[in-house]
């Protein structure tokens, strides 16, 4: 009888162990955080040949043109990060984030004894990008540990917002009277593309809700130019000379397929902007609901009591 009872108890054990795995989880989250963007490769020069950021002076003497010039992004900055997501077990989910640009960096480019017709010009460019927005959906990859998790992801950018404000100031140097400077304020708008964004980082649990995540970002985008509004016209400080611009020449269309004629400065040949970054990010991950992911190996075993075998067998 004895022996009977322990092959029966053995079987339950063997049953136990070797019942199929499944997996409960309730894995949606939020997290928000603080990050600053600096450039990642990036351009020098825009489509004209002249620098982001940096400076061109022209020697009219020996004519030549010395450069002093620096790579950018027009999302270098700081920007806020907004995201949400689910979990489907540990160890892989989905993420949708939104970077938001807070304070973007401004750029500034001299270009100095500038010839026009018989005249010379020094002009200052003045671009920063306004407010950029990127959404960014994504595939996650992480470790499962108990209280620090590393994760990995990788996904798509998807530009929302990504106009600039740029400033061309012309200032002309004085011959036999005094200069005049004529600050031209553009809008420029990009074209949509896609980009590619990656991430690794570190996530420490305080509770089963609450943590703190580190990571470190790199974003690949660049855009292109597709049209500049003209907007302001100011002349040594004073506005509302805009007015005495035609209204058919306050638009500048890029494209890569048209005609220009000669002299046509409101049709020019298409350039990339640079958005690309690498971005340092720390900030709070809430999970919500129930998130401890459990492996249920078995369902209940009933308990048989001595009398209920005997009365078994």
């Amino acid at each position: 009888m004895k022996t009977r009872i322990f092959g029966l108890g053995l079987l339950g054990l063997v049953a136990q162990f070797c019942a199929p795995e499944s997996a409960e989880a309730q894995g949606f989250y939020l997290r928000g955080g603080l990050g600053y963007a600096v450039p990642q490769a990036g351009q020098t020069l825009d489509g004209t040949g002249t620098p982001y950021d940096g400076s061109m002076l022209n020697n009219i003497a020996d004519s030549t043109s010395t450069y002093s010039i620096s790579k950018i992004s027009f999302s270098q900055g700081v920007h806020l990060t907004l995201a949400g997501g689910y979990m489907f077990n540990e160890h892989i989910g989905v993420d949708l984030a939104a970077a938001i640009g807070l304070s973007m960096s401004q750029f500034i480019a001299n270009q100095d004894s500038v010839r026009s017709g018989g005249d010379l010009y020094n002009v200052q460019y003045v671009q920063k990008a306004i407010s950029p927005l990127v959404l960014m959906p994504s595939l996650v990859l992480q470790s499962g540990g108990e209280k620090l998790n590393i994760y990995v992801r990788a996904g798509l950018a998807i530009p929302i917002k990504s106009k600039l404000q740029s400033d061309q100031i012309v200032t002309s140097l004085p011959t036999l009277g005094a200069g005049q400077t004529e600050d031209y304020s553009y809008t420029v708008k990009n074209s949509f593309s896609l980009g590619t964004t990656a991430a690794i980082g570190a996530r420490y649990k305080f509770s089963d809700q609450v943590g703190i995540y580190f990571e470190a970002s790199m974003l690949s985008m660049s855009l292109f130019v597709k049209e500049a509004d003209l907007n302001s016209v100011s002349v040594d400080g004073q506005g509302n000379y805009i007015s005495q611009i035609p209204v058919n020449e306050r638009n500048i269309y890029y494209s890569n397929k048209f005609t220009s004629s000669i002299g046509d400065y409101y049709h020019q040949p298409v350039y990339s902007q640079p958005f690309s970054n690498i971005m340092f990010t720390v900030g709070m991950h809430f999970q919500l609901g129930d998130q401890k992911f459990s492996t249920v190996k078995h369902g209940p075993v009933k308990k048989y009591s001595e009398e209920d075998h005997i009365n078994r067998f």
